[in-house]
């Protein structure tokens, strides 16, 4: 149930007061309550069950999902009318169509951009292969590297890769 007035919250005072009225009685840094001003209904279109109605441009998308994208222009105006409760022209449906086919293009084209430019993109420099370290030594890079493969691939599948690269 929403409030009719706002709550009052006390305002405190601080001299000289230009307001006319009997202040000769109000001290400086004395608290006063504060006129209650009624608050403004908020006001939330929608239907009967309290959910939003959509827009026009959504009411037509909805339709055209659930119509398919063949559906006529006709058929679209009477889908919205009959469940959004919205009016619509056929002129009206037609504009929201189109505008919905232009986002459409722009996002497969946005799409289609980053997958050329993904496609375009150098690949990664392949480190050149390491020099011995000596008589059978191992860095401590190799070993990091190992650990990572292991983690990754678990103790048989190395086992099994290490027994391959031996033969």
């Amino acid at each position: 149930m929403p409030l009719a007035h706002r709550p009052v919250w006390p305002v405190k005072v601080s001299l000289p007061l230009d307001i006319r009225g009997d202040w000769d009685k109000v001290e400086e840094g004395s608290f006063v309550p504060h006129r209650e001003v009624p608050m403004a209904e908020n006001k939330v279109k929608g239907n009967k069950a309290g959910q939003a109605k959509p827009t026009k441009m959504n009411a037509v998308r909805q339709a055209v999902k659930k119509l398919g994208k063949d559906a006529k222009a006709a058929d679209i105006q009477k889908f919205v009318q009959n469940t959004f409760g919205l009016a619509m022209t056929v002129n009206h449906v037609y504009t929201c169509l189109s505008q919905l086919r232009k986002r459409a293009k722009k996002k497969r084209a946005a799409k289609s951009q980053e997958k050329k430019a993904a496609a375009s993109a150098p690949a990664p420099a392949v480190a050149p292969p390491r020099q011995p370290t000596g008589k059978g030594g191992v860095s401590l890079e190799d070993m990091a590297v190992t650990k990572g493969l292991l983690k990754r691939v678990g103790h048989d599948r190395l086992h099994a890769l290490i027994d391959v690269l031996v033969q």
